[in-house]
């Protein structure tokens, strides 16, 4: 069996048996525990393979530290989603130079907050953290130690 299949299962395994709350303090605990000392410049990996998504609101301070205004910025780097926000055109994300955000402190939220381990309701994402874990390693840990909490045998 493929890993992200045995991940998938696992998913299906928690919608049917976890304890939402519970869940979301396991997620809570295990992102503190690997993200305390993980590095994520190291990798950037997410960087590589993932679209930026950006707020209308973000948009405006992320043009301004590229020194761009706004309507410059979408025209060079983003397209319109149907939810109303926007993402980058391409992967690798075109903020991504030397393996650094050039847009620092000014990416937006969804890059900021990834890979949303340590949010509640994860009950309701667990489909894509199992995505998650191809992309990011310290991903792969949490789910792997979640696992074993939850006495998960592959079938």
């Amino acid at each position: 069996m493929k890993k992200i299949d045995e991940n998938y299962e696992f998913a299906r395994f928690l919608k049917a048996n976890a304890d939402d709350q519970e869940l979301d303090e396991d997620f809570k605990r295990l992102h503190k525990k690997y993200f305390t000392n993980y590095d994520c410049s190291k990798c950037r990996k997410c960087c590589k393979k993932l679209y930026a998504k950006f707020q209308e609101n973000e948009i405006e301070k992320a043009s301004k530290k590229l020194n761009l205004n706004k309507e410059e910025f979408i025209k060079r780097y983003l397209k319109q989603s149907s939810d109303n926000t926007y993402s980058t055109k391409r992967t690798p994300c075109p903020f991504l130079k030397n393996n650094k955000c050039i847009l620092e402190e000014d990416k937006p939220k969804d890059c900021k907050e990834y890979p949303f381990t340590n949010k509640k309701e994860r009950i309701f994402s667990l489909y894509s953290t199992m995505d998650n874990t191809i992309i990011c390693p310290v991903v792969n840990n949490i789910v792997e130690e979640l696992k074993e909490i939850y006495h998960f045998k592959v079938r």
